[in-house]
């Protein structure tokens, strides 16, 4: 699964909250591998 960071023009590009990381989390755990990973595009990576 990929996740894009990038927002619309009110948010700078890659910046999430707390929040969305906590989520991101949850779903890693409940549903992947438990491992996200950030890449260069900063897109974010989780493996199911």
């Amino acid at each position: 699964m990929t996740l894009s960071t990038k927002a619309d023009a009110s948010v700078p590009l890659g910046d999430v909250t707390e929040d969305q990381v906590e989520t991101v989390a949850d779903w890693a755990d409940k549903y992947g591998l438990s491992i996200v990973r950030i890449r260069h595009e900063q897109n974010w990576c989780c493996w199911a």
